[in-house]
């Protein structure tokens, strides 16, 4: 089981819980996974960025929905990055082989780290989740993923123009949706963005994250 990482307060906490177990949990890993999950309340809005109505996936891995064959990476390109539906997300993907990534930052804001990761990083950190083939943890970075155009996504072989694009003509990956290959993969769901790289992972929204 993962070892919780709470730091809002008991009461907000049994809320929070309550509330994913209602949406099915699609951002927790089942059981006999191993994983963190560091969450922090946040005050509601009229917009949240990805309101929790996602379905289930087992072991926190992103499930086996159909996936469009737009969507999966392969001869013309290994690499993809897009936006969630609500913008706040950004993400990149690149499935070369051992030197599989995939990374996610959220647009604005941050969420609390342990202590031992942050004191060890000299850049930002708490905006940005990483996996690749050693693991998924909390990016240490000093930049920020871009989203690939419409028309780069288009002509890079993953993406179609039904699946939607944002107001600055960023490629968009919609609600159910998923890209890459048998090996890495990231999977957009209303309840955040998923991604993994063999068999860890992690799923991020804009309150809480979770690793395996």
């Amino acid at each position: 089981m993962r070892t919780p990482r709470l730091l809002s307060s008991a009461v907000a906490v049994s809320a929070l819980v309550l509330a994913l177990t209602a949406c099915g949990g699609a951002d927790e890993p089942g059981d006999g996974a191993s994983g963190t999950t560091v969450t922090v309340t946040t005050q509601a809005t009229s917009s949240p960025a990805e309101p929790a109505t996602g379905t289930s996936s087992a072991a926190g891995q992103p499930s086996q929905s159909a996936i469009p064959s737009a969507n999966r990476l392969g001869q013309d390109t290994a690499d993809a990055s897009w936006v969630s539906p609500s913008g706040k997300i950004v993400c990149t993907l690149s499935t070369q082989g051992p030197e599989a990534l995939a990374r996610c930052d959220l647009r604005s804001g941050a969420l609390p780290v342990p202590a031992d990761l942050k004191d060890g990083c000299e850049f930002d950190m708490g905006a940005s989740m990483v996996v690749d083939a050693q693991g998924a943890r909390p990016g240490c970075v000093s930049d920020a993923v871009t989203a690939q155009s419409a028309t780069q996504a288009q002509d890079a072989g993953w993406w179609t123009a039904e699946l939607g694009s944002s107001a600055q003509d960023e490629a968009v990956l919609p609600y159910e949706h998923s890209v890459g290959t048998d090996q890495a993969e990231c999977e957009s769901r209303s309840t955040g963005m998923t991604c993994r790289v063999g068999d860890h992972g992690f799923t991020i929204n804009d309150s809480s994250y979770t690793t395996w």
